[in-house]
């Protein structure tokens, strides 16, 4: 049954502008003596025609947060009385309308301990439906001829914001229709004098993945227009690509095949020749490989030969594809054996610094010679640090890739105005420390245990030499 508009709330149409009067009882105590405070309010909403602004009678009003409905008087009105604070959901429809979601939130508005909240009055503006809208999807078939697209779903998404209502939706968000076998789809019932925006989601097409490279619009229309549609065309959906792993660090022996492999399945046919490169980065010459695909996502690349050689490193680069036509490019360096070489290498032994000679016949310069004895196993150089009495911290001074050596030979300047290797002017001590690396196939430079490493002082002479 429909609830009596209550008098206070007819006038409110006329006129909404109604004073709140307070007088303040005690230091603590505000009391409203108007009518108006309480703790609930009152929900008016008035539905008119969007065109015409008639009135709208007869249109259900239902109140998700009550879940109860009523329908409009023969004035358009639906009233809701004694709602609570907070957010209210109405869903409004009727046959021949637009169905829409409309929301009103009720505020405090009292002052002190007086509870007023205030009715809500609105005028909403009922859009009718019966806008038809039929257009054609079509998508790329295997010979790359654009084809129809049967069977597909298309969605026309009307703009609520048309409506001037920013606390509308429509009811369904969205609408949808399916094409046929010649592509062809058609909405028979959409919402007047709103923007819609027409376009194609995600299908899947003989086990691919397509979806609209295109958005349509149809412009604001009346009730009883037709709409034809642009070509919405379908492309496919790429898989990107990423590589996942490769074995360039544990190449073991001659006959290890490289292995690279992807997020997804990698296109066979792509790898042509061409495609993938290995260099013999000692000759600095391409070598003749064969390059396949296993496990559909993984490439493997062997020498045709069917080994490496154990001496040299190599450089790796090449292009996989998927079957979409994304690619992912690689590149690396590997040696045989690359495993053990970049393992942490053993520190040197018998690091000593003793007093050399001055090949300058400079007096202001020290000369100081380190020595030491050569770790075991496979390493690829040395690091040499340095710490003067006078520094927080070690620094690098100098490196060296030749393993075979066994010494170096330092210039210390003495004075400012001599030249050295180091800088030991009012310096007494000089501490060194020297590590072994490796290398390993990425190029990261891997120190000794240096926490294991002995550091040698040399005390810098008090007399000229």
């Amino acid at each position: 049954m429909q609830k009596e508009i209550p008098m206070n709330l007819k006038s409110a149409f006329g006129l909404l502008a109604a004073g709140t009067f307070l007088v303040a009882c005690g230091a603590d105590e505000v009391v409203n003596i108007n009518d108006e405070a309480k703790e609930k309010a009152t929900i008016a909403l008035k539905l008119m025609d969007m065109n015409s602004g008639e009135p709208i009678d007869s249109a259900t009003v239902y109140s998700v947060l009550e879940d109860e409905q009523n329908v409009t008087d023969s004035n358009g009105l639906s009233i809701w009385e004694k709602q609570v604070l907070g957010s209210h959901a109405f869903q409004i429809s009727k046959d021949g309308y637009a169905s829409i979601l409309y929301t009103v939130v009720l505020n405090e508005q009292g002052q002190g301990n007086v509870a007023r909240v205030g009715d809500e009055i609105s005028q909403i503006k009922l859009p009718k439906g019966g806008v038809s809208a039929k257009g054609v999807v079509l998508y790329p078939d295997e010979s790359g001829s654009m084809t129809a697209a049967a069977g597909v779903t298309v969605y026309a998404i009307p703009d609520a914001n048309d409506l001037g209502c920013p606390t509308c939706s429509f009811v369904p968000q969205e609408y949808t229709a399916e094409t046929d076998k010649q592509g062809v789809y058609e909405f028979k019932n959409l919402p007047e004098g709103v923007s819609i925006v027409v376009k194609v989601g995600q299908n899947t097409i003989n086990k691919k993945n397509y979806k609209g490279t295109n958005v349509e619009n149809i412009a604001a229309s009346r009730a009883g227009e037709f709409n034809n549609v642009n070509l919405i065309n379908m492309g496919p959906v790429t898989e990107a690509i990423a590589l996942v792993s490769n074995n360039l660090k544990k190449v073991t022996d001659a006959s290890t095949a490289l292995k690279f492999t992807f997020s997804t399945e990698v296109e066979a046919d792509s790898l042509d020749a061409g495609n993938w490169t290995v260099m013999n980065m000692t000759t600095n010459k391409d070598i003749l490989v064969t390059v396949a695909v296993s496990e559909k996502k993984s490439v493997t690349i062997k020498p045709y030969s069917g080994k490496w050689d154990t001496t040299a490193s190599y450089m790796v680069a090449g292009r996989a594809f998927t079957t979409e036509g994304e690619y992912e490019d690689v590149a690396g360096s590997f040696k045989v054996g690359a495993a053990a070489a970049t393992a942490a290498p053993a520190n040197v032994t018998g690091l000593a610094a003793k007093v050399g000679e001055d090949f300058y016949g400079d007096p202001d310069n020290d000369v100081v010679v380190l020595t030491w004895t050569a770790p075991k196993g496979v390493f690829d150089g040395y690091a040499l640090y340095y710490k003067t009495n006078l520094m927080a911290e070690y620094q690098e001074l100098t490196s060296s890739s030749d393993v075979t050596r066994k010494s170096f030979e330092l210039d210390l300047a003495r004075t400012v105005t001599s030249y050295g290797d180091i800088d030991v002017v009012g310096a007494k001590t000089v501490s060194f420390i020297l590590l072994p690396y490796s290398v390993d196939a990425s190029g990261t430079v891997i120190l000794a245990d240096m926490t294991k490493a002995k550091a040698v002082e040399y005390k810098v002479p008090t007399d000229d030499l």
